[in-house]
């Protein structure tokens, strides 16, 4: 009974130690995705601002001063998605991550490049910045806005999902075989130290 639950025990260890590997691939494959995703759609959200709510205002820049934004835009989207792949490597290296971690640092990230993008467009006077302008179109980075329109992102996380759900399963029931064991060495120390009082 005992050696059968030792065995059982090194099994769903091993297992979870294979998850585990897996994970952290995943996980390397969900990073480099969603930092060119990011990356990508901070380009896209400036470039609907520019040509579908204010047109008019960016055909009367520059060339010269459009390109610098488009530059620059690229530069500031370059330099945080690669900030953010560091963060998530970093926190990845000092423990599992897990959903609820990634979405609050995401989320932090996104909101401060969200913030220098409208500046560079507000800079280039295609956002009236004021209190009264509520419904001004602005940049606004979401995780799971882009995370639902890169099937590359998406299907990193479902991954991710589906070998956490495996992983917390089985660490579970490694959890329940821990403590059936202790229940039979406790009921073995009983037996073999049990004598009949005459």
């Amino acid at each position: 009974m005992l050696a059968q639950i030792e065995q059982e025990i090194t099994a769903l260890e091993t297992k979870l130690a294979e998850i585990e590997v897996e994970i952290k691939t995943a996980f390397r494959g969900y990073v480099e995705s969603i930092a060119q995703a990011i990356q990508s759609h901070v380009v896209l959200s400036a470039y609907k601002i520019c040509t579908q709510s204010c047109p008019q205002d960016f055909l009367q820049l520059s060339q010269s001063t459009r390109q610098q934004l488009q530059q620059d835009l690229q530069v500031l989207g370059k330099e945080f998605a690669s900030q953010i792949q560091t963060k998530l490597i970093e926190m990845a290296q000092t423990q599992q991550p897990t959903h609820e971690m990634v979405e609050k640092l995401l989320t932090a990230n996104l909101e401060a490049l969200s913030k220098s993008a409208n500046q560079m467009l507000a800079t280039a006077n295609l956002l009236k910045q004021s209190q009264e302008a509520v419904d001004v179109p602005q940049i606004q980075l979401r995780v799971n806005e882009i995370e639902l329109a890169d099937r590359e992102v998406m299907s990193h996380r479902s991954q991710l999902r589906v070998l956490s759900n495996r992983w917390h399963h089985h660490q579970e029931e490694l959890e329940r075989k821990k403590q059936a064991k202790l229940v039979a060495q406790a009921e073995q120390v009983w037996r073999s130290s049990w004598s009949e009082i005459p």
